[in-house]
């Protein structure tokens, strides 16, 4: 009960605070945004902006205690991920190299997708953090360590967007992830075992679970 009153507590401050930085934004005042982003590293996270600019995702993950507690842990990584997305968003809007913009938004997505894996507590809606998640993976297109790929398939998979899961599947597969065959057999059986609804919901169907393994054992694919 007290994790989750600290985590609820958490998820309205940082809520507020990122309306703040909203409205600033919206009113072209940049650099003010920036400063409540960094405010709100500060006063949610405990730590400097600056960190978390500079420091790898993984060692960002440990700062948030990912490893000794899953749900805090996770928890943390989400806000730490949103607060990295919309400084990049906030930079871009300023015209900031695009080399930076997309390392701001690759490691945004790895805290997210961190976060959303390995969260312990089940009763949050973890909606929005998905949503967000997926709309930095497909602005960003590709180009991630294997290690962060794999765990975008995990995502649209853990989500039912199965069609979504093949595609990224397939690039693991041309871009020579370990064990991808073992991966795509588990992926395929999964698949096989659902009620034709859930498929449909997934943008799947049985003839094209059938094609896609094929594809698949050819290391062709199609994208869809």
């Amino acid at each position: 009960m007290i994790q989750k009153d600290y985590i609820l507590r958490m998820i309205e401050q940082i809520g507020k605070l990122l309306t703040r930085v909203m409205a600033r934004r919206e009113e072209g005042e940049g650099e003010d945004a920036l400063r409540l982003i960094d405010e709100a590293s500060a006063s949610v996270l405990g730590i400097d902006f600056g960190l978390l600019r500079s420091l790898p995702a993984r060692n960002i993950g440990e700062l948030m205690g990912l490893t000794q507690d899953r749900t805090t842990g996770s928890m943390k990584c989400l806000i730490a991920g949103r607060l990295l997305k919309e400084w990049a968003d906030i930079e871009s809007l300023a015209g900031v190299e695009a080399g930076t913009i997309a390392s701001l938004y690759r490691k945004s997505l790895e805290l997210y997708l961190d976060g959303l894996l390995r969260m312990g507590y089940t009763e949050l809606d973890m909606s929005e953090y998905f949503a967000q998640a997926r709309e930095i993976a497909e602005q960003s297109g590709g180009g991630f360590p294997l290690g962060t790929m794999y765990k975008v398939f995990l995502m649209y998979t853990e989500l039912g967007a199965y069609a979504h899961a093949e595609t990224w599947l397939f690039r693991l597969k041309e871009t020579g992830y370990p064990d991808v065959d073992e991966v795509g057999e588990k992926f395929y059986r999964k698949l096989e075992s659902l009620d034709p609804e859930r498929l449909r919901a997934g943008d799947m169907s049985p003839e094209e679970i059938e094609q896609g393994e094929r594809d698949f054992s050819n290391v062709g694919g199609r994208n869809k």
